[in-house]
């Protein structure tokens, strides 16, 4: 089959770092799937952003790329609709897909949604958060946003989830059945993934993210005063430069105990989940993070605000709490117990070999896809 992903932001994660900075989430969870099922012998292309590179470049995983306009190209006010519509409608045309997939909600949900409509080629959305199946859509700042995103949802013919919890929000609240397939990342496709043995592995402790209010960094900081006999790693950096961005930085490079990394290239995180034993997450809203997928496949348990499903307290993949006392406390308990660290840690690994395998998860993927192309 012929198989389109718009995912403007991923030339980076596909080319191996050589496009924008700009990798997220849901970045390297799409590209995982595009080569899985480039490596299952479907016909995959992308829609990325104009870096400069040629159009229809095809990368060594076999997934051809076409290029869009540039992010900042045309004139402010009327550059959405000319030149980033036009060249992603332009984009997808010589993509020539039998069926496109788009992830998280905004506005490109409903314009690859109209291009499909239009053409009589099959659509399918993929949840990247719980926030996608909320009715208010809170992450989107503005109405034509909004609108864009439920035309696609509602046009769209087939829809995945990441868990259970995201699949039952779409049905209640939209009224929508979705197909739920766990995600999977491109820096976690290796099997030959063995992190740095330590005495005390659990000494090292990583955050990483963007430095927004939901992913909640200031807890992570109160969290390193707490417990101030271990390290306190933290990856990431701001999308823009706010007061609340800068207070966290100035706080952060205040405690002797953290250390700021700053923006981290996708292909040297590998290194980063190799040399710390516990990564922390202090968000309160998620969909199913790939830094999770990428730590357990390295051996490295969670301590955790957001479980999705539940998968970290049922599966003692470490801990979860609800506050800043209770994440210490899960912190300083696999610190502490050498024994009930190894346990998490095979756990983990255990469990992304299972649910998370780049492979297992293209299989999945390719069953939707061809049940909605039916």
């Amino acid at each position: 089959m012929k198989i389109c992903m718009l995912s403007l932001n991923s030339y980076n994660v596909l080319s191996s770092g050589n496009g924008a900075q700009h990798v997220g989430g849901a970045e390297t969870q799409v590209v995982a799937v595009g080569e899985g099922l480039a490596r299952r012998g479907h016909d995959v292309s992308f829609i990325c952003l104009d870096h400069g590179q040629p159009d229809g470049i095809r990368m060594p995983s076999g997934i051809r790329v076409f290029r869009s306009s540039a992010a900042d190209a045309g004139l402010p006010g009327i550059r959405f609709l000319w030149p980033s519509i036009t060249s992603v409608w332009s984009a997808i045309g010589r993509a020539d897909p039998d069926v496109c997939l788009q992830a998280c909600s905004d506005s490109w949900t409903g314009v690859a949604a109209a291009w499909c409509r239009r053409h009589k080629r099959k659509f399918i959305f993929i949840i990247m958060s719980n926030a996608d199946c909320n009715v208010q859509l809170p992450f989107l700042k503005t109405r034509r946003e909004r609108i864009l995103c439920r035309y696609g949802l509602r046009r769209s013919d087939g829809i995945i989830a990441q868990t259970e919890v995201q699949r039952d929000m779409l049905w209640r609240n939209y009224g929508f059945q979705s197909s739920v397939v766990r995600p999977c990342s491109k820096a976690a496709g290796s099997e030959s993934l063995v992190r740095q043995e330590s005495e005390n592995p659990a000494a090292e402790v990583l955050w990483v993210g963007r430095f927004s209010p939901e992913k909640r960094l200031e807890w992570f900081l109160d969290i390193s005063e707490k417990v101030p006999s271990l390290t306190f790693h933290v990856v990431g950096g701001a999308n823009s430069e706010t007061r609340y961005c800068k207070s966290l930085e100035s706080r952060a490079t205040a405690l002797p105990n953290v250390v700021m990394h700053g923006y981290v290239p996708h292909d040297e995180m590998t290194r980063v989940y190799r040399s710390c034993g516990i990564l922390v997450s202090t968000s309160h809203c998620e969909g199913f993070p790939t830094t999770f997928i990428e730590a357990w496949a390295h051996g490295v348990p969670t301590v955790t605000s957001f479980d999705p499903d539940g998968i970290v307290a049922k599966h003692q993949l470490g801990y979860v709490g609800e506050n800043v006392d209770e994440l210490a406390a899960g912190i300083s308990r696999l610190a502490d117990h050498s024994d009930e660290y190894k346990t998490a840690s095979l756990n983990a690994r255990s469990f992304y070999k299972r649910n998370h395998d780049a492979d297992t998860v293209a299989a999945s993927f390719e069953r939707v896809i061809v049940q909605t192309t039916l």
